[in-house]
């Protein structure tokens, strides 16, 4: 019996400890297309690790519509370190009691929803220069983004 494997490394520079992470492949890999897969994870942790609840009154968004996931929306939580940076919803629990209306939506960044790299993508360039596959979310049209900072207690 022999084995093979092909070792990745991708840094976060938000840890600053060694934090291995051993992923078993689901398929054939190449040291580009094992890169991509553990840029993928690397990514997804991160905007796992930044998640976010907001509350608001009411069901409804200004214009009417009613707060739905796979919405983008801008959050200024300065409290949580976000200045006016866009996320996407993606949960909300509708409420009525003695309180009214209340929605509360669960806000993670858009990034972690990137579909990993596939073969059949065309091919684009990541930060550092290197050639890779890669489907990016759709970027907004800011007439889609609702921007909303004042919160239930």
């Amino acid at each position: 019996m022999s084995a093979s494997g092909l070792k990745v490394e991708v840094n976060d520079e938000a840890i600053n400890r060694y934090r291995p992470m051993i992923i078993i492949a689901d398929d054939n890999m190449t040291g580009s297309s094992g890169y991509q897969r553990a840029d993928w994870e690397r990514k997804r942790r991160q905007a796992e690790g930044q998640k976010a609840t907001a509350r608001v009154q009411g069901w409804f968004k200004p214009d009417g519509t009613l707060w739905l996931p796979n919405e983008l929306v801008v959050l200024d939580a300065p409290a949580l370190g976000i200045h006016k940076a866009e996320r996407l919803i993606i949960d909300c629990t509708y409420t009525l009691d003695e309180n009214g209306t209340i929605t509360e939506m669960t806000l993670m960044h858009r990034d972690a929803f990137d579909e990993p790299a596939d073969d059949t993508l065309d091919d684009v360039k990541d930060g550092k220069g290197k050639k890779g596959k890669s489907k990016k979310a759709k970027k907004s049209s800011k007439d889609n983004v609702t921007e909303f900072s004042d919160f239930v207690e």
